[in-house]
């Protein structure tokens, strides 16, 4: 977890390190998923079906007629 925190703030963030070694400006950290747990939440995304709030009917299907 360390060198997968280190590898994206290095990659997106520009992090460098000052005189003493330690990371001067992060942008994750441990505690962006783990949230002080020692295992993070796992959350699915919530599942959209068509257009718009409410839409109807998924991918290949037509809204339903009035």
């Amino acid at each position: 977890m360390f060198l997968m925190t280190a590898k994206i703030n290095k990659k997106f963030f520009q992090a460098g390190k000052d005189s003493l070694g330690m990371v001067m400006y992060t942008g994750i950290n441990c505690n962006t998923c783990h949230h002080g747990t020692a295992h993070p939440e796992l959350k699915m995304p919530e599942e959209h079906r068509g257009p718009g709030p409410g839409g109807s009917g998924g991918p290949g299907k037509a809204p339903s007629g009035e």
